[in-house]
């Protein structure tokens, strides 16, 4: 039996590369044998999940901007694998999305990819497509989306039900990313915890009344330098060094959000993925707001209240060093007037983590284009 001796030999990557290289410039039939141990070799090549929990960071998501839940579908695929899609419903606009899709999720497709084009039936709660697990977009013009969807990539199969789940939910949250749904304003509701959020809801409504009570005629608008300056010198533009010791994964940066057991805090996934990508790990820099002071409405002792309620709101920034503008956008991870500097720091990793789940799968369809068709 040679056949199992066979797998003991070394594979040598750089010949893979040269012929890989060689297939490029001039590209040659392949034998069907070959053409099938490629395409096995790429179906094994499952996308990196990672320790995250996306499916509750999608429920969490979905329970702070009162949405429905989403339905998850598991598919059938070859070799006893599995596909899932993630039905959802954007809480903003109500619209029916189906996830993977051609946004976010699908690989690249397949030589001859079939079409999808089972989604005539737009008010079931079901319109993923039962054969292939491909994606599609319910609502208006619902055939049209699908029909894209599959005509671009396809989805990718797991071994496991588990992660093909997860993986739908993790592209369903990286297109909420990248939408601003998550993090608008540099604010997320996923990131901040029920108490600080009735905090601030607090804080808001105490100092709107407030001010209303003073001047029932005069519009409530934004101050800019005037309030700063009179919050004691908390506007100050010049951002604080705080290295928080979150980029060393000994303490989330806003652990009680979430469920440990199951969701790494977003500074420990955002280091785990720099170390794997070769990037420099950030440090994560927080300062009061000078925002917050300035919006704050006045009172009798606009001093006290709004020095108390600046200090309630930060700026944050990631600090990566070499890399800020050459191998990471400058200004990634950017965000203003957030409530908590926990959740400061958490919002800025959350910010980081997108680009860098993205940057990964980049660098992933390079290697499934460099693989071939």
């Amino acid at each position: 039996m040679a056949t199992p001796a066979s797998f003991d030999e070394p594979l040598v990557y750089r010949d893979l590369r040269e012929w890989l290289e060689e297939q490029e410039r001039n590209p040659k039939p392949l034998s069907q044998s070959l053409q099938k141990a490629l395409m096995d070799f790429k179906r094994a090549i499952e996308p990196e999940l990672g320790d995250r929990d996306w499916v509750s960071l999608l429920n969490l998501y979905i329970q702070a901007n009162d949405g429905a839940a989403p339905t998850f579908t598991e598919h059938p695929a070859d070799d006893n694998r599995w596909t899932c899609t993630c039905q959802f419903v954007l809480p903003a606009t109500g619209q029916e999305l189906s996830f993977p899709n051609a946004e976010s999720g699908l690989s690249s497709p397949p030589p001859s990819s079939p079409s999808n084009t089972n989604t005539t039936n737009t008010n079931t709660t079901n319109t993923a497509n039962e054969d292939d697990g491909g994606a599609s977009i319910s609502g208006a013009g619902a055939g049209a989306g699908a029909n894209a969807a599959a005509g671009t990539g396809t989805t990718p199969s797991f071994s496991r039900k588990k992660d093909a789940k997860k993986y739908a939910a993790r592209a369903c949250v990286q297109w909420l990313i990248r939408g601003g749904y998550m993090n608008a304003d540099g604010v997320s509701t996923t990131t901040i915890s029920g108490k600080a959020k009735a905090k601030a809801a607090r804080a808001q409504s105490q100092g709107q009344s407030q001010s209303q009570s003073q001047d029932q005629t005069q519009p409530v608008t934004p101050k800019k330098s005037g309030a700063g300056a009179g919050a004691g010198g908390v506007a100050n533009k010049t951002p604080k060094t705080n290295g928080i010791a979150n980029v060393n994964g000994t303490n989330g940066g806003n652990a009680e959000d979430y469920d440990e057991d199951h969701i790494p805090p977003a500074t420990k996934r955002v280091e785990d993925l720099c170390k794997l990508m070769g990037l420099t790990i950030p440090q994560y820099r927080t300062s009061p707001s000078p925002t917050a002071s300035s919006t704050l409405p006045s009172s009798t002792s606009p001093g006290a209240v709004s020095l108390t309620a600046a200090r309630d709101f930060f700026d944050g920034r990631a600090d990566f060093g070499p890399d800020a503008g050459l191998k990471i956008p400058e200004g990634l991870g950017d965000v203003k007037n957030v409530y908590g500097r926990k959740n400061a720091t958490e919002r800025v990793a959350e910010v980081v983590l997108g680009w860098l789940v993205g940057e990964q799968e980049r660098r992933m369809r390079e290697l499934e284009e460099m693989m071939g068709e």
